[in-house]
């Protein structure tokens, strides 16, 4: 339907920025579909279609492209959005960019319109994926038993679309956090000329990131990873007093 409103967003993954070899290309497919939709997710809308364009390198790029299909067909079969073209070709690194497009019902999040007063909110807990980034670094770190916890935090986050769509009649701003709570926090702080006031006591944190808490002799550290570290996609939005029940 043309006449429908609609809103678009494009992201990439760049290997050696973005990702490493530890990133099989099932993974890499089921990761860039996901932090496209938590964009869409971000705005209230729902997601309907996509385009890719994916460069690789020639070695075994058959083998490559049949694994990373299979991760895009699980990720279209669980969000029921639909591949609407694209590009291939061939590069030295990895390259791969999705523009990601989606439905309007009435009206969509902005993210320079935070108010005063209003209490800041996140969709759920934050820093496991940053948590995962950190210890795919140190491969033969045996002594963390919930390695494989944040290692799926990390390669596939949730978008939080349905979330996103209920909150779009309470939340004075909504976006995704892609870049640690502290910076995109301050984005919306500097778009709505505003200051924000967040306390470590109020972050939501799993019960495996508790348990690694202890693991650091120094607690500055370990909110800096936690509020810092980015890749949580989890909702930030703030929702005025009058309307938090």
């Amino acid at each position: 339907d043309c006449s429908q409103k609609q809103v678009v967003s494009t992201d990439m993954m760049v290997e050696g920025t973005h990702f490493d070899k530890s990133y099989t290309p099932f993974i890499l497919a089921r990761k860039l579909i996901r932090v496209n939709l938590s964009d869409i997710a971000a705005m209230g809308a729902t997601p309907y279609g996509y385009l890719l364009n994916i460069s690789i390198p020639k070695n075994n790029g058959f083998n490559w492209i049949k694994s990373f299909v299979r991760g895009l067909k699980i990720e279209q079969d669980k969000f029921r959005i639909k591949l609407l073209g694209g590009d291939l070709s061939r590069s030295e690194k990895i390259f791969l960019s999705a523009t990601i497009y989606g439905k309007v019902s009435k009206k969509i999040h902005m993210n320079h319109t935070a108010k005063e007063g209003s209490l800041i909110y996140v969709s759920g807990n934050l820093g496991d994926a940053s948590i995962g980034l950190k210890l795919l670094k140190k491969k033969n770190d045996k002594r963390i038993k919930s390695k494989e916890f944040f290692k799926k935090k990390l390669f596939l986050p949730v978008p939080k679309i349905d979330i996103g769509r209920k909150l779009l009649n309470y939340a004075d701003f909504c976006t995704d956090i892609s870049d640690g709570l502290v910076r995109d926090l301050k984005k919306i702080s500097i778009y709505s000329n505003l200051r924000a006031n967040i306390f470590c006591s109020s972050i939501p944190l799993s019960t495996h990131a508790k348990k690694i808490k202890k693991n650091f002799s120094d607690e500055k550290n370990f909110w800096k990873l936690i509020l810092g570290g980015g890749e949580d996609y989890e909702l930030l939005f703030s929702i005025p007093k009058s309307k938090i029940k």
